[in-house]
């Protein structure tokens, strides 16, 4: 039919393991993620997602004497526009905030995006 409406909700976790040597050796991890898209216009959607992340390290790191624990938020929004075809253009604003009690590892950042996607059928 012609609603094009999704909810996405997902639940997830896993280890990471450390690579040359990382000072706070593996990380084990737990998140979530929602997401939302609907259709707004006929050529034009808007979407929104939220996800969150908790990585605990095995290795206590030397250099802070900690052992590190992260937790990772993330929330995105943005348009994809049917603009002809196989052609989609999609602008997007991402956040992301890391809460770690190893201060070198706490920060937050904004992306804004544009991207341009041609689908090969």
């Amino acid at each position: 039919g012609g609603n094009r409406t999704m909810l996405f909700l997902a639940a997830f976790g896993g280890k990471e393991n450390a690579l040359n040597q990382r000072a706070d050796g593996d990380k084990r991890l737990l998140g979530t993620r929602l997401a939302w898209q609907t259709g707004l216009l006929p050529t034009l959607d808007g979407y929104v997602s939220a996800g969150a992340q908790r990585g605990h390290y095995d290795v206590r790191n030397l250099a802070f004497d900690r052992t590190r624990l992260d937790i990772q938020m993330e929330a995105s929004a943005g348009l994809v526009w049917r603009a002809w075809g196989p052609l989609s253009v999609r602008p997007s604003l991402n956040l992301t905030r890391n809460r770690s009690n190893i201060e070198i590892n706490d920060y937050r950042r904004t992306e804004y995006l544009l991207t341009v996607r041609y689908d090969i059928r």
